[in-house]
């Protein structure tokens, strides 16, 4: 079986929880996420920074509108 198959979800779900990670750390002013964030950016900087600068906007816009459900 390709490795490459194999591994490709396990590699998606980590970029996705890295990116969401890497964007509180930057947030934040927690001690330990800001001195983890050069750490965890050694392990393949592009995907971690392709995914950090997808949900930034994202999240900070979601500062801004609210989103509730329908009222029935």
């Amino acid at each position: 079986m390709d490795i490459k198959l194999q591994y490709t979800p396990h590699n998606n779900q980590n970029i996705l929880n890295t990116s969401f990670f890497l964007y509180f750390a930057h947030s934040s002013f927690n001690f330990l996420s800001n001195f983890l964030f050069p750490f965890v950016l050694i392990f393949r900087p592009w995907h971690y920074l392709k995914g950090f600068f997808v949900f930034s906007p994202l999240l900070s816009a979601s500062r801004f509108f609210s989103f509730f459900p329908r009222p029935l």
